[in-house]
């Protein structure tokens, strides 16, 4: 009956924990970012290889909503530790700058 007892604790424990970060219990927050439309794709990446990286590399969880109707902006939400947040925050600036240096105004003048 111990045993049993012992394997019906473990995961609600594991579980708690989780909601417990969500709720603050950690020192788990969120952010969230606002992106114009037009670049959601440089962060995104082909079929979400871009932001599968960011994810996986900076730890943090990250939500990208559909724009809203009339909208250019669409919304980033990143949730994490703080150090995870500012991780994704910086590599998803990295994706910006990426792909603006890219193609771009600049880049389009000079091939004329």
């Amino acid at each position: 009956a111990d045993n049993g007892m012992g394997m019906n604790d473990g995961p609600p424990m594991g579980m708690g924990g989780g909601l417990g970060n969500s709720n603050g219990g950690g020192r788990t927050s969120s952010t969230q970012v606002t992106i114009p439309k037009d670049l959601a794709g440089a962060i995104i990446g082909k079929a979400g290889a871009r932001i599968r990286k960011i994810r996986s590399d900076s730890g943090a969880g990250i939500t990208i909503d559909e724009p809203l109707p009339g909208s250019n902006d669409r919304i980033i939400t990143i949730t994490g530790q703080v150090n995870q947040i500012q991780m994704a925050q910086y590599l998803l600036q990295q994706s910006v700058h990426e792909n603006t240096n890219q193609g771009g105004g600049g880049g389009g003048g000079r091939r004329y």
